[in-house]
């Protein structure tokens, strides 16, 4: 895959966090020190007092001699929305600890199994004493494994509507100094790949790291957190991964594609993500398979790569979604030579690889982004070398998200062929200042959009790029001719790169004049701007308008579209019913 960047001629934890709390620490450009994304240095050995934002809500302690942390609280005033099951699941339990204990027969934590046990082909059967269907394995305690070691290997399956479970007890605890990866023997904390029907569910606070990976630490490895290749109809949830590599300053210390939170190879297929926290790692979540779907309730943070997506040589992958997560901080990948070049998702392809459909909504996208950052959704195109598709057919629906910037460009999406039934709708992308970030809403190199694909309703302002179709600009041709795109707003731009940078089935559009624009691409005949104005939208904190706004009530009603994939477009970003008739508010909130 080329490591390309596109431009315009160059220039905790999640489960019960409310929206408002992601929304907010996305407008103030979070950073390493921020509450809700620990230090870095929470790998090193020693004490380290703080406190962190769990996944639940809950305020937590930083354990810094394993590096965890350990909730203390619960918040009883979460939402519904996004709750996840941190109760123990029904089922067949057996319980194992790293050595065993007492009677060893699986009874209790007090008489729990030893690991290998559970690393054992005969334990594994449909015997109630056995691991099979409906069994529900319960982690005690810490297991602490050797460098480039597996803790543990699933050897058996599930079945529908009866999974095998590995289930987090409070405290529950994987850690070595570093797991097996994808280059050494094994296959990460914990190898599923040869599973079906098998659930990593990490209780109230159950989590996987290393404890001594990264810069100036005592090794720098690849290295694997949860292996699924293969695994089909499974799921991780109400799990913390973290720092499976710490990484610090201008270091190009590893091969940040190798060190991984949750990888989804190979055969897999129908595979979730819900409700789990990745954090300072170089490749959160990679996926191959077909019916993915990662959210609701993720966060990754103190990353380069979020969610990386694509199909291998000559196959298909159909049905990617990625919904109601937020990707935030990628500066602590930062490096002089730029070594690691950042995305929230990317999106390539093998040759001949065909993506039918990529759909993400309810996102939020921020924090600071870095100095090395690319996009926040960066799907490959012809020019990039590995395009997320091969076909033009392929479809992508990208709405209801929050993108903010310090850094780089934005972008709805990044570059690649877009489909008939492409939709870019009630997305609000903001930039820190018009001076340092390029550019907000990017169709990409050599796009082709469909005449059926609607852009509508997306609320742009503070880049240096307002719009812009292609890379490095009027130079190449586009063929952009969309169904609509229109009730779009517009403000606060730079006139290094005009405003609207462009090429349009041949017709070079290089303006700074809204005028202009309308005039040249015949599109947002109904939209708004304010190109001189870095307020015009009216947003609190959380990019939420504010009373008098003018966004409100300047969108088109897109009620028909509300089917199949996009029956959340009928609701914002929060849940808010959208209006049935009359018009709707331009950007993710209602």
């Amino acid at each position: 895959m080329k490591r390309s960047r596109i431009c315009f001629l160059r220039p905790s934890s999640v489960a019960r966090v409310t929206l408002a709390a992601l929304l907010l620490l996305s407008a103030c450009g979070s950073s390493n020190d921020s509450a809700s994304a620990p230090d870095a240095g929470a790998a090193e050995s020693g004490s380290r007092d703080g406190m962190t934002t769990r996944r639940d809500g809950a305020t937590s302690t930083i354990d810094g001699a394993a590096g965890t942390d350990r909730a203390t609280n619960e918040d009883a005033t979460a939402p519904d929305v996004g709750v996840p099951d941190t109760g123990s699941p029904p089922g067949n339990p057996i319980y194992v600890t790293q050595n065993g204990a007492g009677t060893m027969d699986g009874s209790a934590c007090a008489n729990a199994h030893p690991v290998s046990w559970f690393n054992t082909a005969s334990s594994w059967g449909p015997a109630p004493t056995q691991i099979g269907p409906d069994a529900v394995v319960h982690l005690c305690g810490t297991f602490t494994g050797a460098p480039n070691s597996t803790m543990l290997n699933v050897l058996g399956r599930g079945a529908a509507n009866h999974p095998v479970t590995i289930y987090f007890e409070p405290g529950a605890l994987l850690t070595a100094p570093y797991w097996s990866g994808n280059d050494n023997p094994g296959r990460g904390a914990i190898d599923a790949s040869s599973g079906n029907y098998i659930t990593i569910d990490g209780g109230s606070n159950g989590a996987i790291q290393c404890s001594a990976n990264g810069t100036g630490l005592a090794y720098q490895k690849s290295t694997l957190a949860v292996d699924m290749d293969n695994c089909n109809n499974c799921e991780v949830k109400n799990l913390t991964i973290q720092n499976l590599f710490v990484h610090k300053g201008d270091a190009c210390d590893v091969d940040q594609t190798l060190v991984s939170g949750i990888a989804f190879q190979s055969g897999a297929s129908h595979v979730t993500v819900d409700h789990v926290t990745i954090h300072d790692v170089g490749w959160a979540i990679s996926s191959n398979a077909s019916y993915t779907t990662i959210g609701p309730a993720v966060e990754i943070y103190n990353i380069d790569h979020g969610f990386i997506f694509g199909a291998q040589n000559g196959k298909t992958m159909s049905n990617v979604v990625f919904h109601d997560n937020q990707v935030h901080d990628y500066t602590a990948w930062d490096t002089a030579a730029n070594c690691y070049h950042h995305d929230g998702i990317h999106g390539f392809g093998g040759t001949s690889g065909v993506v039918t459909d990529f759909t993400a909504y309810n996102n939020v996208f921020g924090g600071n982004t870095g100095g090395n950052f690319n996009m926040h959704i960066f799907l490959e195109g012809t020019n990039d070398g590995t395009p997320w598709t091969s076909s033009p057919n392929s479809v992508t629906r990208i709405f209801n998200n929050v993108f903010s910037a310090t850094t780089g460009g934005i972008g709805l999406a990044g570059s690649g062929a877009i489909g008939g039934n492409a939709l870019y709708a009630n997305n609000t992308l903001t930039g820190s200042s018009p001076s340092v970030v390029v550019a907000c809403e990017g169709f990409g190199n050599t796009s082709n959009v469909a005449p059926g694909a609607i852009v509508e309703n997306n609320a742009v302002q503070n880049c240096g790029v307002l719009v812009g179709s292609t890379e490095p600009g009027p130079s190449q041709n586009g063929n952009f001719t969309v169904k609509t795109f229109d009730y779009n707003a517009y403000a606060s731009c730079h006139d290094t790169y005009n405003c609207f940078f462009t090429n349009l089935n041949g017709v070079a559009i290089d303006t700074a004049s809204f005028a202009s624009w309308q005039s040249m691409s015949g599109f947002d005949a109904h939209s708004i701007a304010s190109l001189a104005s870095g307020t015009y939208f009216n947003l609190d904190a959380t990019f939420r308008p504010m009373a008098g706004s003018p966004l409100m009530g300047k969108g088109d009603n897109l009620t028909s579209l509300c089917t199949g994939d996009l029956v959340a477009l009928c609701k914002d970003i929060t849940g808010t019913p959208r209006p049935a008739s009359g018009p709707w508010t331009i950007g993710a909130f209602q």
